[in-house]
């Protein structure tokens, strides 16, 4: 995230990218990532959501993550 914001848009090679994992690594990396050790085994289909977001008031960056569409910040 650093060496983006410190490059610009023009670093990264796409708008939008996409990586996709197995039930075996979204568990984990959700918990890892929410601090949690709480969250059970991931149903169907589920995702994580990872965003890199610039505030328009005073420009400084935030990442935005959710899982399963219920937002962690």
């Amino acid at each position: 995230v650093l060496a983006y914001v410190a490059a610009g848009p023009a670093a990264v090679p796409a708008a939008f990218m996409f990586f996709s994992g197995h039930d075996s690594t979204i568990g984990p990396l959700a918990n890892a990532l929410f601090q949690t050790n709480q969250l059970p085994w991931p149903p169907y289909a589920s995702h994580i959501e990872i965003e890199l977001w610039q505030a328009a008031a005073n420009h400084s960056y935030y990442v935005k993550t959710s899982y399963n569409g219920r937002d962690f910040l």
